[in-house]
């Protein structure tokens, strides 16, 4: 590898445990996105499957940026995350407390490393 390319990395290169939590994250949203297709999704309501895609959607995007060390990302994940949350417990739908673990050590991981972020 020439000197150029390594004069022209980031000054802060993504840590592993960023890249270990993005992939948590990841693969918390496959449950949902399975339950998008299930009886128990038309159950509640159509808004409940509308609701699954876009959080998904938007978790996915965040998590990107989050993968590429932007604070917007984190600001943006934190608020998906609360407002996901809430929206589960106030209507009772698929909440419970083990829903929270993965988005809380997801966002603690990347506060963590919010100083080192783009």
């Amino acid at each position: 590898m020439s000197d150029d390319l390594k004069t022209n990395k980031s000054q802060h290169p993504t840590p592993s445990l960023i890249y270990a939590a993005c992939a948590l994250g990841f693969l918390g949203t496959i449950p949902a996105l399975l339950l998008w297709t299930t009886e128990l999704s038309y159950m509640v309501g159509q808004w409940y499957k509308s609701f699954l895609l876009l959080s998904s959607f938007s978790i996915w995007i965040s998590l990107a940026g989050i993968w590429y060390m932007k604070k917007w990302a984190v600001v943006t994940y934190t608020l998906i995350i609360i407002t996901t949350q809430v929206i589960l417990f106030k209507y009772n739908v698929m909440w419970s407390y083990t829903s929270v673990i993965v988005p809380t050590l997801v966002t603690l991981v990347a506060w963590f490393y919010f100083r080192e972020m783009a």
